[in-house]
């Protein structure tokens, strides 16, 4: 299965990962009018959405779809930016859109993890939040933050007890021999 693009989103300036959510999805596109056309293999739903948290609430500040080719709709005031697709030279029956510089409520309700600076090494072992150095943690009402809490300390701490816990050794070892073996050099034990 391929990798699906993530959405960005933003926070004090900084690109974050959506590490985990619980609650409604963010956006559909057809709450705007825009028929969905066209998909790829790392994106199946669709489209790509670009969010902002601000102190107050969760805006959607870009979209990026493949749509019909019926006229663009507008998303408050802002006309898309078009792009007619080939395949082998033949005109495909979508095209895609790119909206830049919306500034819509998203009316999503439920908790949200964002994080980054993410331990590549330790994304690979395991699937969680500890990963990441810096995590925030929001609770949204209809779109607008009724709670934020930096859980970076807590994290740190859960992260070096995870990593006291384990044998580390047996884990880079695998690692180097999976190099090795990707890259047809035969590895050391």
């Amino acid at each position: 299965m391929t990798i699906q693009v993530n959405d960005p989103f933003w926070f004090q300036g900084e690109a974050y990962y959506l590490v985990a959510y619980w609650g409604a999805s963010f956006l559909n596109p057809s709450s705007f009018d825009i028929d969905l056309a066209g998909f790829s293999d790392d994106c199946r739903r669709g489209f790509i959405a670009t969010y902002e948290v601000t102190d107050q609430a969760l805006f959607l500040t870009g979209l990026e779809v493949e749509a019909s080719r019926g006229k663009p709709q507008a998303i408050q005031e802002v006309m898309p930016r078009t792009q007619t697709l080939r395949q082998n030279q033949v005109l495909l029956p979508y095209r895609k859109l790119y909206y830049r510089g919306l500034k819509v409520i998203v009316p999503f309700t439920g908790f949200v993890r964002l994080g980054k600076r993410i331990n590549c090494f330790l994304s690979q072992k395991i699937s969680c939040s500890i990963a990441f150095e810096v995590l925030y943690e929001f609770i949204f009402e209809s779109g607008l933050i009724v709670y934020i809490q930096d859980l970076s300390s807590e994290n740190a701490r859960d992260r070096a007890e995870f990593m006291a816990t384990h044998d580390w050794s047996i884990l880079h070892q695998e690692q180097r021999n999976g190099w090795h073996l990707a890259h047809g050099i035969a590895g050391s034990a």
